[in-house]
């Protein structure tokens, strides 16, 4: 957990949708900052934060959704994980999330809008497997292990035979 994952903005979501609870798996530098938070928006019997979890995945099929806040992103894990467990996803519109997955996979919402997270929860809460089916089946096309590693393949191959 750090800045950069962007949690805080989930916290201020629970203090409107008195509904919802936040699962964090994993550790980090802002856990402390959050439990606060927490205390300070009055949700802190609705968050909890299970540290770090070998093989955590095994939690997500459990979620209603899986919120991906991030302010900055890779290729993350837990989103591909969230894919292949059929798991509707909301996350932050950021290029990152955005740009890899073609079509309306997830369900996207602007940095630090509240609002509009919470309108993107509200959608995945009615998915009824649409777009997680969706992006089940684009997991499986493009981001499974066997593909991944064909596709770097298929790069290396190619910038070896450049002549």
């Amino acid at each position: 957990m750090d800045r950069r994952k962007g949690l805080e903005q989930v916290i201020k979501l629970l203090a409107i949708k008195p509904n919802y609870a936040f699962l964090v798996i994993g550790n980090g530098m802002e856990r402390s900052a959050l439990t606060a938070l927490a205390i300070e928006y009055q949700v802190s019997d609705r968050f909890k934060v299970l540290g770090f979890r070998a093989e955590g995945y095994r939690y997500i099929p459990h979620f209603d959704m899986y919120v991906l806040p991030s302010r900055s992103e890779g290729m993350p894990l837990a989103l591909l994980e969230a894919m292949a467990l059929n798991v509707p996803v909301v996350c932050s519109g950021i290029p990152s999330l955005a740009e890899p997955f073609y079509g309306n996979l997830f369900y996207y919402f602007k940095l630090d809008d509240i609002v509009e997270l919470k309108s993107a929860c509200e959608s995945a809460e009615g998915d009824a497997g649409f777009r997680s089916q969706m992006a089940f089946k684009s997991y499986k096309t493009n981001f499974t292990i066997e593909k991944m590693g064909a596709n770097y393949s298929d790069l290396y191959n190619s910038l070896v035979n450049i002549p």
